[in-house]
């Protein structure tokens, strides 16, 4: 999505949109930010936009520590000394971004994954918070972890929810064919939170705001259940790694390190969910220990 200007959404609620939506909320010339995008020219939209309207930035509010929506951070922070908030199960990956390719890789990571994509400079949190915290006076944190540990929302007193990466817009899913997540139980709990949210707006990190979110959490959910089954259906005496191949293949798509990781991660999290469930088992073969479906 080509970045445009800042737009009004309802009341004194705003977004700046682009490839990462960015969320402002302004109250007697004070504003906070829910992310604050991929880097330092992100940070410089954000005070544009506030400085055009002649607000004060109070603070940020990370949806989570993906460093597409925390590279902006360190700018503004060095810029304006202005608070960062991040949930508390994230702050860590916040102020340490480093740990981000660290855990993706498994060990220390090579420069390939050592990128703005995958490492945000380092910023402060200054408010941990946890669901239901209302952050800064003004943006209540919703629970909407899967994507990642501890993804968390944030609905404005106007009632417009900025959802991170907890839905994508139908057009990013087809594009990606893999999303990222880390826990599948996860990710269908906090899509039928979502849909029991009273909101009036919806706005995905990625993708347009809706006005009803049920739709879009019905496309995501077919997109992750579907995945998991084609998951199980790979697991014939393959490796983890393997099943990761034949994922990427099927799409017809380049793999690359990056890709490669990220793919992995959703791989494992199915994984997860399939052995617990009983429906794949770990054997033992030449090449490593290699997944049957039972």
């Amino acid at each position: 999505m080509a970045a445009r200007e800042m737009e009004r959404l309802e009341g004194n609620t705003w977004i700046l949109p682009g490839a990462v939506n960015l969320g402002l909320y302004e109250r007697k010339g004070r504003a906070w930010g829910v992310d604050s995008g991929g880097d330092d020219s992100s940070g410089r939209r954000v005070l544009r936009a506030l400085e055009g309207e002649g607000w004060i930035l109070e603070g940020i509010l990370c949806t989570h520590s993906h460093a597409d929506h925390i590279g902006g951070n360190a700018f503004l922070q060095r810029r304006k000394g202005c608070r960062v908030a991040a949930p508390r199960g994230e702050a860590a990956l916040v102020e340490r971004p480093d740990l981000e390719p660290f855990t993706l890789w498994g060990a220390f990571p090579p420069k390939a994954l050592r990128t703005k994509f995958l490492q945000a400079p380092p910023s402060r949190v200054t408010d941990p918070f946890d669901p239901g915290d209302v952050v800064g006076g003004c943006l209540r944190a919703l629970d909407l972890k899967g994507h990642m540990v501890a993804m968390a929302g944030a609905v404005t007193p106007d009632g417009v929810a900025f959802v991170g990466d907890s839905v994508l817009g139908e057009e990013i899913l087809a594009k990606h064919g893999v999303p990222f997540f880390v826990d599948y139980r996860q990710s269908l709990e906090t899509l039928d939170r979502l849909e029991a949210l009273e909101a009036r707006l919806f706005v995905p990190s990625h993708g347009e705001p809706v006005r009803d979110v049920r739709p879009l959490a019905e496309a995501n959910r077919r997109v992750l259940s579907s995945l998991r089954e084609e998951v199980r259906d790979l697991c014939r005496l393959r490796t983890r790694d393997g099943i990761v191949g034949a994922l990427t293949a099927a799409r017809g798509r380049k793999n690359d390190l990056v890709a490669e990781v990220l793919h992995r991660a959703s791989v494992s999290a199915l994984l997860s969910d399939l052995l617990d469930a009983g429906e794949v088992q770990v054997q033992e073969a030449p090449e490593g220990l290699v997944y049957q479906r039972v």
